[in-house]
């Protein structure tokens, strides 16, 4: 147990423009395991970038994480890309706000090089 305040900033999961900024005192419980970024998640987003620039502009975008899942956000184009340590799939939600599963991250990977 750990006895003091939180800080802590969150981002919209609906609207990323929006940030929220809190301060929390009390008695808190910690548990669970905080992503680190993954080498191969920022090579398969940086070929990502490269082929389909379409989709995912302005390039260059920092990989951040919600939940279970390691992403990049592109605003010119209100897209992200993503790989849930869930289920270890690639995921695409377009500015439609329809989250596609686009299979098996070990297949983008491979094809990308980045194995």
């Amino acid at each position: 147990l750990t006895v003091g305040y939180i800080h802590a900033l969150a981002i919209d999961p609906y609207n990323p423009a929006i940030l929220y900024a809190g301060s929390l005192g009390g008695v808190f419980h910690f548990s669970g395991v905080n992503p680190t970024p993954d080498a191969s998640a920022n090579c398969l987003f940086n070929w990502a970038e490269g082929h389909y620039s379409n989709l995912f502009a302005p390039s260059g975008s920092q990989m951040a994480f919600w939940r279970s899942y390691a992403y990049r956000y592109y605003s010119a184009t209100n897209a992200y890309v993503g790989i849930s340590s869930t289920d270890n799939h690639a995921y695409y939600l377009g500015p439609d706000g329809n989250m596609q599963d686009e299979g098996p991250a070990s297949y983008w990977l491979n094809l990308a090089g980045c194995q």
